[in-house]
């Protein structure tokens, strides 16, 4: 009995954490002119726009969670870095969570990316360009 109870309270815990926050059920951003509002784990974005997701210069990982928008400073930023990689040779830059349309709080994963000035770049360049599949579930080199 104490084991089912146990396994019942793990259960219900794991599904509340993968429960969708309000942010994460608006589709489309807050229009206005672009301005991050609040901090990086506190905030949200008004005008965010989508980071275009065919690029020469870099590719964008895990798209079905739809946490590739951005304050068009960061969008601007992720593309000349890209470029100048790319100019360089470096490989391939991968990008990894932005901000949700509207920004907000994700409901897993870390507690930052909120205002849409915060963006992951993963530090391996690859210089083949990744599969659909590599990008939906991408597997990290371990730097230990």
């Amino acid at each position: 009995m104490k084991n089912w109870m146990l396994g019942l309270l793990a259960l219900t815990a794991s599904a509340s954490a993968m429960a969708l926050t309000p942010w994460q059920k608006i589709d489309h951003p807050v229009a206005g002119a672009p301005q991050a509002v609040g901090g990086f784990a506190n905030g949200c974005v008004i005008g965010a726009q989508p980071l275009p997701l065919n690029s020469p210069n870099y590719q964008v990982m895990r798209t079905d969670q739809r946490r590739y928008f951005g304050h068009p400073d960061l969008l601007a930023f992720i593309q000349r870095l890209s470029s100048q990689a790319n100019q360089k040779a470096l490989g391939t830059v991968l990008i990894g969570d932005m901000a949700m349309p509207a920004g907000g709080r994700f409901s897993s994963g870390h507690a930052s990316h909120q205002s849409g000035l915060d963006v992951d770049i993963w530090l391996q360049l690859p210089r083949q360009r990744w599969s659909a599949q590599q990008l939906l579930k991408p597997q990290p080199i371990d730097l230990v």
